[in-house]
């Protein structure tokens, strides 16, 4: 169906799709891994994760193309760090944060076996320079959820 590789050539119409501040996003960026799924090399989806200490790890940013949502591409990128980039990497902990107003993200989450950890309240009101409005809801509180290896 499509083919998941490394990539240095960021997806930025992906990528913002997720994270909609480009100097936060070209912050991370650098010294994160970057992975592409691809069809017919056209970028439907993208995951980036970054090491951190400890055997601590962080998925920086998960997105998948309109056209490509609830197809699985988001649970093969998932997977594919799981089974492929954790191991490699010696990654005891995976965390991802996401905003209070994608339900879809956290309900995607808690079935990939992620846990919620913590509620940092008003990060994207203190962090982000615009507000961010999805589904309708403003986003303010990041959700902290993690899965241990």
């Amino acid at each position: 169906m499509f083919i998941i590789s490394r990539t240095v050539d960021y997806p930025y119409d992906l990528l913002l799709l997720a994270d909609p501040c480009r100097e936060i996003l070209d912050g991370y960026l650098y010294g994160s891994d970057c992975f592409v799924a691809n069809i017919d090399d056209v970028p439907i989806g993208v995951i980036v994760i970054q090491k951190q200490e400890n055997g601590l790890a962080e998925i920086m940013n998960l997105a998948v193309s309109e056209k490509w949502q609830r197809k699985r591409v988001a649970i093969r990128l998932l997977e594919y760090v799981f089974t492929e980039w954790v191991p490699l990497n010696g990654i005891r902990r995976l965390k991802v944060c996401t905003g209070n107003s994608g339900a879809s993200a956290f309900m995607l989450y808690q079935k990939a076996g992620f846990d919620l950890k913590d509620i940092d309240r008003d990060y994207f009101v203190r962090v982000y320079p615009e507000p961010i409005w999805e589904n309708g809801v403003q986003c303010r509180h990041r959700l902290v959820f993690e899965k241990s290896f």
